[in-house]
Order: structure tokens, then C-alpha cells, then sequence
């Protein structure tokens, strides 16, 4: 006799039908993103911002066609679900990084069509490669230590705290809004103190990446106002100290995602690429009504489309030019740096013509300025092996937290490499933290039940189907 789940499950034919279906959904999805980026680059950036080699070509035949397929296969092969914290990263790179490095080159004049139709599908494979890569099981990689949920939150509180200090000893803190106008001169300030406080550099991004979205995960999961009032207090805090804009759109970015998994625990990857869509659409239409380029700019040029605007700069300036090897980590060397700048300035002095611009790129990018087009497939090899981790040490979290922990180090991959992302940005802390977080106590509904039951019943009842 065939058991009840078996006598429910639904055939394998319909759940195969679904999969299609919600397959073609995606890829559909990604070709009206991909579409609107083309378009609002055609018609809104290349006319303006063309003094800064933001211009326009049709595409080959060969080249749309390749890419067209690309986002398509990418598109349908990404998972549907977001059940762990390197789904989100996937569909985050996808949106941010991926479709932009496979598009945009074709239709900038960075590149001679037959290399960016290269450079596309070498990018494309990688990051196919990464997709598959980090499906199945999770695994045990890193073991999880679960601190108590009183010693946790006071490490927490006393490294918030020193932090903070360290800042407004060295540096001063003056809590004030920084208009978008004002951020380069807040950013050339801050740069230039690094100089007599090196550990800004590690502090501020491990505060504003790790420790504040830890604020505002608790804050937004378990519905308490003024843990949330922490975490993005603090994030406004820090955009005033060192004018990163990333720090100052991670607010509505943060509370956007938690909403996503408001009423389930887990949500549609597709929901992200939709988001995409809006912001693309609605960027463009402040544009027209109010007659500026001010949200086009900030939202679609610098945000969705300079990253693969950077990845086919960075193929043109390293295959010109001597390429670093890993020579430029202060932290992991295999030789000697061939520069006297660092890489983004380098990208910013033979591109741009703007010596002392900072030129930063995505890990694909990065990839290729060490090694080439064995760079950009490497990237994707370490890409899998971080993602991997990162699954392996949020076991056990509800997946909007360890969501909410890994997106702002994660998201950094769009503007620098692997190895600076983990440890410079924080990525490899918010690895740690998540080994150590409590498993339990996050949620409302847990609190109200350890107020009736002991600790080890709710631990049980999270791990029950």
C-alpha cells in the first residue's frame, strides 16, 4: 500500500511541467531587464555621460545572439527558491554583475565585437559553472559554535562601541546628513586620513557590511524598533564619516529584502530581478517628468551598468598592459606589483585619463587583470568555494538573517575581487559571526514561547518539518 506522502505527491510529469514553466518565467524576466538596461543606456546614458567613454554601437548579429542566450540559460538555471544565503548572493552577482559583463560590452565601443562576445561568454560560463557548483547538500564545512544569545549581543554591543571610538578618536564623528553632491569630497577626506589610521580601513567596512546589518536583521526579524534604530542609525553614521553611497542605499535595501521573506521563510529569487525592473523603469521616468539624469545616474549608470562597463575596461587595459599575478594583496603576494598605483587607479589613469580616479571592478574583472580569461573562470571556482562556506556556516539560521548578514559584504563583489571582498569588506567576518550566532531567539513567536517553554523545546521545534 503506498504511504500518504506518496499517495499526495503530486506526478512527476506536472512538477517537471512547473519547473519549465517557472524556467521560462526567469529567462523572460531577464531578457525584459536586460532589454531595459539596453535601452535606458542607449537613449538616457551614452547622449550625456559620452565625455566619460559611456558610448553607444549596435550590436553584431553574433553578438546578440550570444548574448541573448547567455541571460537565458544563466536566467532559468539560477534556483527559483531563496533557501539559503548563497541564493541570494547568486541572484545579487546575476543582477548586479553577470548580465551587465555579458550585455553591455557588446554595445560599448570598449572592446572589438569578436573579444566582447569573448568576454561575455568566458563570464557567462564561469558564473554557470558557479550555479552548479554550490547546488545539493549543505555541507559541513566550518563548524558552528552558537554563542549564547547574552554573550553574543554583548560582544556585539562592546565591538560596536570600540569601533565608534576608534573612529571619533582618529578621525571625529559629526553626525550630519552628507548630500550626494557633497560625498567625493567626504570620500577624498577620509581617504586621505587612512594614512594616520590604517585600521579604518578594516573597522568601518566590518561595522557597516557585518555588524549593523546584524543590527538591523534583529531588529526588523523580532520586531524590535530599537535594535533596528541601532543598525541604521549606524549605517548613516558611517556614510558620514567616509561618504560611500553603498552604505547610505543599504538602508531601503536591507528593509526591502527582509520584506521579501515577511510572510514566509523563503522567497522568489525572481523578486529581486523584478525589483531590478522597477528601479530601471522608475529611474528613467523621474527622469523624463522632472527633466534630469540624476536617478538614471545613480541607480542604473553607476549601479547596474558601470560594473560590466568596467569588466570589458579592464580586459582592454590588462591586455595592453602587464597584468598583477596576486602581486597587489598586501596579504597573499606571488611576486612583485608591476604598478606604482593600485589597479583602479591604474584602470583610472589609461582609461579614463584621470590619474588618481579609483576605477574599482568586479571579481570577473579582477580575474582577468591577475590572470586573463583563466583569471575570470578561477574567479568562479573561488567564487563556489566561498559560497560554499558561507551556506555551511549559517546552518541552522532562518535565511533572512543569514540573508541580511552576507548581502552588503556579498554585494561588494561588484566592485572589487574575491580576496578584498573576504578580507577587507568582511566577508570572511560575517563567516564567524555567523558560526557564532544563536540558532534560537530570533523571532517574536520564539520569544513569546520561551516565555512558557524551555530553550531546548524551541530549539526542537525550529528543526520540525
Amino acid at each position: 500500500m503506498a504511504s500518504a506522502s506518496t499517495a499526495l505527491a503530486p506526478p512527476a510529469a506536472t512538477v517537471t511541467s512547473r519547473g519549465v514553466s517557472h524556467a521560462l518565467v526567469r529567462a523572460v524576466s531577464a531578457l525584459v531587464y536586460v532589454a531595459g538596461l539596453e535601452f535606458v543606456y542607449r537613449t538616457r546614458i551614452a547622449p550625456v555621460f559620452g565625455y566619460l567613454k559611456f558610448d553607444y554601437r549596435t550590436p553584431t548579429t553574433t553578438a546578440f545572439v550570444v548574448s541573448t542566450v547567455a541571460v537565458v540559460v544563466l536566467a532559468a538555471a539560477l534556483p527559483r527558491r531563496l533557501r539559503r544565503p548563497s541564493d541570494l548572493i547568486l541572484w545579487a552577482l546575476f543582477i548586479v554583475v553577470v548580465a551587465p559583463s555579458i550585455t553591455v560590452p557588446q554595445y560599448t565601443s570598449v572592446l572589438d565585437p569578436g573579444q566582447a562576445v569573448l568576454v561575455s561568454s568566458t563570464v557567462a560560463l564561469s558564473f554557470l559553472g558557479v550555479v552548479f557548483g554550490v547546488r545539493g547538500r549543505t555541507l559541513e564545512i566550518v563548524p558552528t559554535v552558537q554563542a549564547s544569545t547574552t554573550s553574543f549581543w554583548a560582544t556585539l554591543l562592546v565591538i560596536t562601541g570600540a569601533v565608534y571610538l576608534y573612529v571619533a578618536v582618529k578621525i571625529g564623528l559629526n553626525p550630519q546628513f552628507v548630500s550626494l553632491a557633497e560625498v567625493y569630497d567626504v570620500r577624498s577626506d577620509y581617504k586621505a586620513q587612512l594614512v594616520d589610521a590604517p585600521l579604518l580601513a578594516y573597522l568601518v567596512p566590518w561595522q557597516g557590511n557585518v555588524i549593523n546589518p546584524i543590527f538591523v536583521a534583529k531588529g526588523i526579524y523580532s520586531r524590535r524598533p530599537l535594535v533596528l534604530a541601532v543598525g541604521l542609525a549606524g549605517q548613516l553614521l558611517l556614510y558620514s564619516v567616509n561618504g560611500y553611497k553603498t552604505l547610505l542605499f543599504s538602508t531601503p535595501a536591507m528593509v526591502a529584502l527582509s520584506l521579501l521573506f515577511r510572510r514566509r521563510q523563503t522567497s522568489s529569487g525572481q523578486s529581486l530581478l523584478v525589483g531590478a525592473i522597477a528601479l530601471t523603469a522608475t529611474a528613467a521616468l523621474l527622469d523624463r517628468i522632472f527633466n534630469t539624469i540624476t536617478p538614471t545616474s545613480l541607480f542604473v549608470r553607476r549601479f547596474l551598468v558601470f560594473p560590466g562597463f568596467l569588466t570589458a575596461v579592464y580586459v582592454k587595459v590588462f591586455t595592453e598592459l602587464p597584468q598583477t599575478h596576486l602581486t597587489q594583496s598586501a596579504w597573499l603576494s606571488f611576486g612583485d606589483y608591476p604598478y606604482n598605483v593600485a589597479p583602479g587607479q591604474v584602470v583610472g589613469g589609461a582609461f579614463f585619463q584621470r590619474p588618481g580616479t579609483n576605477a574599482n571592478a568586479n571579481l570577473f574583472a579582477d580575474g582577468f587583470m591577475n590572470f586573463g580569461y583563466l583569471g575570470i573562470l578561477g574567479a568562479g571556482v573561488a567564487l563556489v568555494v566561498v559560497l560554499r562556506v558561507i551556506d555551511s556556516a549559517s546552518r541552522g539560521l532562518p535565511v533572512v538573517l543569514s540573508g541580511l548578514l552576507f548581502f552588503m559584504s556579498a554585494i561588494t563583489l561588484a566592485n572589487s575581487g574575491i580576496l578584498t571582498t573576504t578580507l577587507t569588506h568582511g566577508l570572511g567576518l560575517a563567516v564567524v559571526m555567523a558560526c557564532c550566532m544563536p540558532r534560537t531567539g530570533w523571532s517574536i513567536e520564539e520569544r513569546r514561547q520561551s516565555r512558557s517553554y524551555p530553550a531546548t523545546s524551541v530549539a526542537a521545534s525550529r528543526s520540525q518539518p
